[in-house]
């Protein structure tokens, strides 16, 4: 387990209204180390990356840090730090940091081999996997099936909840992916890193997951509501809040997730 110091968050500003745009949410990030994993970038005053971590009660909302700050609280791996250091040499003045960019900074910080042999394998590879709908159908069903297993209630109730909203953005993604590539990267970024994590966290670890996934699960931004398929993502049930645990995998399961998500692209 991984600790952070979460007394530090109170220090910085918390986001609780829904992003106008997608820029404002930023970009889910592959980061291998547990506190950071799938957390989101974007990019803040003079092209320094910020990060959205969630608020560690439960509750809607995420705190905004500049990547100094994170790297403090959440002692990044040396995989995250190439990552961040890929992402720099990408960046052009004037130019938003979109899910592409990201991608392709992950590529090249797995070919160093920092996040594992499974990864690097990954980001050299020319090899396309399974469409992100069939990820989303997949993990909608297993959440589905899952939560007929849980002991406890209020989990069955957020597992639901957050299978009707995966189920939406697969609907979502398999309209828009006729109309627009870059849209549908839009709907579905982070949430194939949340599927693999997931399907690939040990059966003990279930119940820490599914609370973690629905504090990264990143709400739709406004302007994604008015894009084609895209309309109900405003009208999702409401999770239940909860107290979110410190540590829920290792960074081993990260890698994995992160190797599955590469293979994919």
């Amino acid at each position: 387990m991984q600790s952070s110091d979460v007394s530090s968050l109170s220090f910085f500003k918390a986001v609780t209204s829904s992003p106008v745009r997608c820029a404002e949410r930023g970009v889910a990030a592959p980061f291998t180390s547990p506190l950071l994993f799938a957390t989101r970038l974007r990019l803040g005053a003079g092209l320094r990356f910020e990060v959205l971590v969630p608020n560690p009660a439960g509750r809607e909302g995420s705190f905004v840090l500049p990547w100094s700050a994170a790297t403090e609280a959440f002692q990044p791996s040396l995989a995250d730090q190439a990552l961040i250091e890929a992402l720099n040499l990408l960046l052009v003045a004037g130019v938003e940091l979109q899910p592409e960019h990201v991608r392709q900074a992950a590529r090249l910080a797995a070919c160093t081999g920092l996040a594992g042999r499974e990864a690097r394998h990954a980001g050299l590879s020319d090899h396309v996997g399974a469409r992100g709908v069939d990820a989303m159908q997949g993990f909608a069903h297993s959440l589905e099936c899952w939560l007929c297993t849980c002991p406890i209630e209020d989990d069955r109730q957020r597992a639901a909840a957050l299978a009707v909203r995966v189920a939406a953005i697969a609907d979502a993604a398999s309209v828009l992916e006729v109309h627009c590539a870059l849209r549908t990267a839009w709907v579905v970024d982070g949430w194939l890193l949340l599927a693999n994590l997931w399907r690939l966290a040990p059966a003990e670890a279930r119940i820490a997951v599914l609370r973690r996934c629905l504090a990264l699960a990143p709400p739709p931004a406004d302007e994604m509501l008015q894009w084609p398929g895209c309309g109900t993502l405003g009208r999702m049930p409401e999770a239940l809040p909860f107290s979110s645990a410190a540590g829920f995998v290792d960074s081993a399961v990260c890698e994995a997730a992160l190797a599955e998500w590469l293979a994919a692209a």
